[in-house]
């Protein structure tokens, strides 16, 4: 912001650089030192935001649409399938159609009135309208409807005849995009390196250090690039080379990703700006509530990815031509992320269910989804909801819990057995390994069930002592209890 009466900091930084550079010689007898007599003007303008970790959802909910695009689109443009054209898009479907919204969502139907008054194109059912149909959506003369339908049935026939109309070639790009999402995000490459990436068909692969990845080297015109990326995108990316293929029309190219500019190549890089534009596009055309993510966004999430898979800190920055502070600080950034997620999620689970209705009774509590297992949260490796061993219920999202005598004994019978795992245990450590999620868990439903219900606090702590002192299991845990000594399990 412009300072009344005055100038911007980072100007009057500028400024004042040049006279602490140029005073000295301009006098140099003077006594002034311009450096320590002066007050230096600060300017912290250029100094850049630290980029926000995504979250493993946050990069599910980028990356996902851009998959269903890439292959949707790619599909149809290599398969030279005719319009109207239908392809999987998240829950539903986009449909593809030669008019002025090329792609489109059913969502998007119902919020853009351009769209569902159009006198010429059902963009629903992917047709030109007949003329009686146009007729009845507008004032004009008919001489003026029948020349701008016949338009667009003569659009709707190039679209299907030219291999490389316009309308196709739009859409190419618009896989480009999207495949240039997966691309940033496997590759971990920054914005100048991607769009730098030189390209000649000629390129070999080999095996990386890191388990499950492999080396693209690239050589074009005496350049040559290296890029890592997971083995299980190796296919993804020669599927993007077919595509690449199409849109340079057998005509070379100098980068791998081509420079798409109102349907002409440009033999120059991508614009800086293609993934921001990218995002737009989903949500002009497919999902108004698109958010998307940056590239650097999109980058910080391999370093992440590669420290969760246990590679050294060392090898990650190496890979990633990053100081080791910066990708400690990514990774921490994602684990707090992350955690923040699940409580949010575990909480909002906890909220539900609390005497929610449920469909069977369970040794663990109550059972609102029979044979339809899910966790809201990570749950610990030995506590994965299955149907089949209850005691993964407890992080299941049909778990149920109702505010009675029984479910509680359930759960705090539950946590008594399980806490006696700890005699089993060659240490405490072992133990919270193990377990110490599970007990975790049962604390928070039943702190969730007091906040909710302040009157069942007596009730929880009256069982919990007759559970501890009296040895008040139920019927399901005593049992499991007894043969766990019997097996010499328990001491």
């Amino acid at each position: 912001m412009k300072i009344e009466g005055g100038v911007k900091p980072f100007t009057a930084n500028r400024l004042q650089s040049e006279v602490l550079r140029s005073g000295p010689v301009f006098f140099p007898a003077t006594t002034v030192n311009f450096h320590e007599d002066l007050i230096i003007i600060s300017n912290d303008g250029s100094v850049k935001e630290s980029t926000e970790t995504p979250s493993e959802q946050e990069i599910s909910e980028h990356l996902t649409p851009c998959q269903y695009l890439f292959d949707g689109i790619t599909d149809f443009l290599l398969n030279q399938i005719e319009f109207p054209h239908r392809i999987p898009f998240m829950t539903g479907e986009a449909r593809l159609l030669p008019a002025e919204y090329t792609i489109t969502t059913d969502v998007i139907h119902e919020l853009t009135p351009k769209i569902n008054t159009n006198i010429f194109w059902d963009y629903k059912v992917g047709k030109v309208n007949s003329l009686a149909e146009c007729m009845q959506k507008t004032k004009q003369l008919p001489h003026q409807v029948i020349r701008q339908r016949n338009e667009a049935l003569d659009i709707f026939e190039r679209a299907n005849n030219d291999p490389r109309h316009p309308k196709r070639i739009w859409l190419a790009k618009l896989a480009q995009d999207a495949f240039l999402s997966l691309f940033v995000a496997n590759s971990g490459l920054n914005e100048t390196e991607v769009r730098d990436l030189p390209w000649g068909d000629s390129y070999s692969v080999r095996n990386s250090i890191n388990v499950g990845f492999q080396y693209i080297k690239i050589r074009a015109a005496g350049r040559e690039g290296e890029v890592e990326i997971q083995k299980i995108f190796i296919k993804k990316f020669k599927k993007f080379l077919k595509l690449r293929d199409y849109i340079c029309d057998g005509k070379p190219h100098p980068y791998l990703f081509v420079n798409i500019s109102k349907n002409n190549i440009s033999e120059k890089p991508i614009k800086a700006v293609t993934i921001g534009n990218f995002s737009m596009q989903i949500r002009s055309f497919l999902d108004p509530g698109f958010t998307g993510l940056s590239y650097r966004k999109l980058r910080k999430y391999k370093s992440v990815y590669l420290l969760s898979k246990n590679h050294s800190i060392d090898l990650v920055s190496a890979l990633m031509q990053s100081s080791g502070s910066t990708i400690t600080k990514h990774y921490a950034d994602a684990e707090e992320k992350k955690a923040i997620d699940e409580i949010s999620t575990m909480l909002a689970q906890l909220m539900e269910l609390l005497d929610s209705k449920a469909v069977m009774s369970t040794p663990a509590g109550d059972c609102a989804g029979v044979d339809n297992p899910s966790s809201a949260i990570t749950p610990p490796e030995a506590y994965e909801p299955n149907c089949r061993n209850f005691v993964g219920c407890l992080f299941c999202t049909e778990f149920r819990l109702h505010a009675n005598r029984e479910s509680i004994r359930k759960l705090l019978s539950m946590s008594y057995v399980t806490k006696e795992y700890l005699s089993a245990c060659t240490d405490a450590n072992q133990f919270q390994n193990v377990h110490g999620e599970a007990i975790n868990q049962i604390n928070r439903i039943l702190e969730e069930l007091v906040n909710t219900r302040p009157e069942m606090g007596r009730v929880v702590e009256s069982i919990r002592d007759e559970i501890e002192q009296q040895y008040k299991l139920t019927s399901y845990w005593e049992r499991i209890y007894e043969r766990l000594i019997k097996l010499k399990v328990l001491k």
